[in-house]
């Protein structure tokens, strides 16, 4: 798993020893974040994205996509199915890219309500592949829980 952190002040933001060179020069206004509440049965899941979308901008991250499976619940979040999920994955902006997605799943993939189906990790690969361009896959590979 990679972890960074970033801040608005320092155009080096603190990684771990696993994330490439490359992320820790990388000013936060030149973050893209994805965050993803695929169920909406408890509203953990909104809240989860709701308060990393608040610590990213805080940091100066500018360019964060917000979905949730109750966009009503959420300012400026859009519906989180498979095709919306799949198109904020694949654009390539900015220099680097954080995805963040809550919901149930398996080991069979990721829970999106809207769709009542998973998006498999096959899918998510491919769609950070083609977005978060220039990270190797075994850097995307997450643990999944099932709830």
């Amino acid at each position: 798993m990679r972890r960074a952190s970033v801040s608005p002040t320092s155009p080096s933001p603190a990684t771990s020893a696993s994330a490439p060179a490359a992320a820790e020069s990388v000013p936060a206004g030149e973050w893209r974040a994805v965050l993803i509440a695929g169920d909406n049965n408890s509203p953990a899941f909104d809240n989860g994205v709701e308060t990393l979308r608040d610590r990213l901008s805080g940091q100066g991250v500018r360019d964060i996509a917000v979905f949730s499976a109750n966009p009503a619940m959420q300012a400026h979040a859009q519906l989180a199915n498979a095709a919306n999920v799949r198109r904020a994955l694949e654009m390539r902006r900015g220099a680097a890219c954080v995805v963040f997605m809550t919901s149930h799943g398996d080991t069979r993939g990721f829970f999106l309500r809207a769709n009542r189906a998973l998006l498999s990790p096959d899918q998510l690969e491919q769609a950070l592949g083609a977005g978060c361009d220039g990270v190797r896959s075994e850097e995307h590979t997450s643990e999944l829980q099932s709830h």
